[in-house]
């Protein structure tokens, strides 16, 4: 068996073999065009307002960028398996319709509802990852299929939006932490990551990475992939419906159509973070990054007076 390992962003790095600056500098590119991105939008932001930016406008972004970041998340964990997930905005629309219902009573039933959503969210991950995983089906065929039936769902559920969430969730949700200046959606965000951080160590983690960069080579070495592949897909379920439990707590109600403008907006913030569309090279740092860049992006379209129909897009 080779000696060598795969880093979590596939590269070959023999044991006891020192990394250079340039090597680093190139394990780290795609986060760094992310944040240089964000860096940029941002001047630019700041150059053209016509009032000044604080830190209660960073929040605002922060906060409205959270639902899409939450989702891109869920769709970059996939994408570096080397997959799609086309039936991410579905599951946000109907985490976002169950919320109504389940999202209720006491603070410990609203909790235990969202517990439930976010279960939910991973059962149909794990049903898309279970039929890619043991048919050796299409990613995207398998997804664009539950796409139309959880959508189907969510509208036989709830056809028009309407309807209400538990006061005590959806207040903390849309607290602040520090007032006028850090959201709770910012804490939100540091969980997700540092849930993302944590699993990227993990020997999970490493057969994500490998099955986007090297499935054959995986096996050879003795991973479970069908594992691997059906356990991706049911944690990217319940980060989508993390997204919608958000959009919930933001609106306090809920849109059977909620997600349908997110799916373009995932891969374009997966993209602008550094992940590799082939999978295997990426992360989820980038993916928050590029989130808050494409609000950013949205917000200096407002200042230019263009057409708020991009707004719905993003």
């Amino acid at each position: 068996m080779n000696n060598a390992i795969a880093s979590p962003d596939s590269e070959i790095v023999r044991p006891g073999a020192r990394v250079g600056f340039g090597a680093r500098v190139d394990h780290y590119r795609g986060l760094i065009i992310a944040v240089g991105a964000l860096l940029a939008m941002l001047i630019a932001w700041i150059a053209l307002s016509a009032t000044r930016v604080g830190l209660y406008d960073i929040g605002s972004v922060i906060s409205s960028s959270t639902t899409l970041a939450l989702a891109a998340i869920g769709q970059t964990i996939v994408v570096l398996s080397g997959g799609f997930d086309l039936s991410a905005s579905a599951v946000v629309s109907l985490s976002n319709v169950l919320a109504v219902r389940f999202v209720q009573g006491t603070p410990i039933e609203q909790w235990g509802g969202v517990a439930l959503i976010i279960a939910i969210g991973g059962g149909i991950g794990l049903v898309n990852g279970a039929v890619i995983a043991w048919f050796r089906l299409q990613s995207i065929v398998v997804t664009l299929a539950t796409m139309f039936m959880v959508q189907g769902l969510t509208l036989l559920i709830q056809n028009k939006p309407g309807g209400s969430i538990g006061e005590q969730f959806g207040g903390f949700i849309t607290s602040d932490l520090i007032a006028d200046k850090v959201p709770m959606s910012a804490v939100v965000l540091v969980l997700a990551l540092l849930i993302w951080s944590f699993m990227k160590r993990t020997r999970f983690g490493v057969g994500i990475y490998a099955l986007g960069s090297d499935p054959d080579g995986a096996y050879a070495n003795g991973m479970p992939l069908n594992r691997y592949r059906i356990s991706t897909y049911a944690l990217a379920g319940m980060f989508y419906a993390a997204a919608g439990l958000y959009v919930s707590a933001q609106t306090g109600s809920a849109d059977p159509l909620v997600g349908r403008p997110l799916l373009l907006s995932m891969f374009t913030a997966v993209v602008l973070g550094g992940t590799w569309l082939g999978g295997g090279r990426g992360g989820c740092v980038g993916t928050v990054f590029a989130a808050m860049t494409l609000m950013v992006t949205v917000n200096i379209l407002l200042v230019l007076n263009v057409s708020g129909v991009l707004h719905d897009d993003c």
